[in-house]
């Protein structure tokens, strides 16, 4: 997650509970990292061979090497990284002891992160509601279809969605809360015909 996102978590819920927190920055000085050899997908190696067996709204690029895995993964102190690179080669690093990889935001590390390759799962809670804001998901994902530079994206159905996360108690279809609808959704990047 970018570090806005992070800021914008009341710090009673931070770090998210059972789970590795990546940070990405600016301000954050860069690990030293060896240089990573490129697969035909555009992702180093090392990732493009981790990348069919890791559930990710994106994964990313460069060696496995990196630095020595902390006693716990799930520190009180989150990871920072300078980019979206280093984040991603910093949890293929750990990927033995990590489950699924997931991209939090903001808009552009969504946009940075729907541009590789290895992206090909969005959870989207749906909002009904228009708002009075200036940023916005970089996707359009509505009616069943998405759009997308080097593909489309089609909507998975409730089942699909339900195994996937194995939430079996999520609600079907539209909820209503505070007089906001909403919809959680998955979609999965399909090839352009």
């Amino acid at each position: 997650m970018g570090r806005k996102t992070w800021d914008s978590i009341p710090p009673k819920f931070r770090p998210l509970k059972d789970r590795l927190n990546i940070i990405i920055t600016r301000s954050a000085p860069p690990p030293s990292l060896p240089a990573a050899s490129s697969s035909s997908s555009g992702l180093p190696s090392s990732v493009a061979a981790a990348a069919p067996s890791a559930s990710t709204t994106a994964a990313g690029s460069s060696s496995a090497a990196a630095a020595p895995a902390p006693t716990t993964l799930y520190t009180a102190e989150p990871v920072r990284v300078p980019s979206l690179e280093h984040a991603l080669q910093y949890a293929q690093a750990h990927a033995a002891a990590l489950g699924r990889v997931f991209v939090m935001g903001g808009a552009q590390i969504y946009d940075a992160a729907l541009r590789l390759p290895a992206a090909r799962r969005v959870l989207l809670t749906a909002i009904e509601r228009d708002f009075d804001c200036d940023t916005f998901f970089p996707l359009r994902l509505v009616d069943g279809e998405g759009d997308a530079d080097d593909g489309g994206w089609a909507k998975r159905s409730r089942a699909d969605l339900r195994a996937w996360t194995g939430e079996e108690a999520l609600p079907d279809g539209p909820q209503e809360e505070a007089g906001t609808r909403y919809e959680f959704q998955m979609w999965e990047k399909v090839a352009l015909k």
